[in-house]
């Protein structure tokens, strides 16, 4: 979403005017725009979470593109899939 993209570029401008140090991570060319579902969400059970993903009718104001995992900290993406379907 390039509009959301654009205002975390913004806010990202406003801290470092601020000398506000952030992670490497959070810089505007490596950010993904992105929502956090779980925290300590256990490996396990991975599969059955990105089925019922899959299946539920969501809103047509965003889209899923894919499901991920990442170990944090340190930030270390362990699983990423497209998800199918319409989004």
């Amino acid at each position: 979403n390039k509009w959301l993209s654009d205002v975390h570029g913004e806010v990202m401008e406003i801290l470092d005017s601020f000398a506000l140090a952030n992670y490497e991570y959070y810089q505007p060319a490596r950010w993904v725009p992105h929502c956090t579902l779980a925290m300590e969400f256990p490996a396990g059970r991975l599969p059955e979470v990105a089925q019922a993903a899959e299946a539920i009718e969501w809103s047509s104001s965003f889209a899923i593109e894919s499901i991920a995992m990442v170990e944090y900290p340190p930030t270390k993406l362990i699983f990423n899939s497209p998800l199918e379907g319409d989004g």
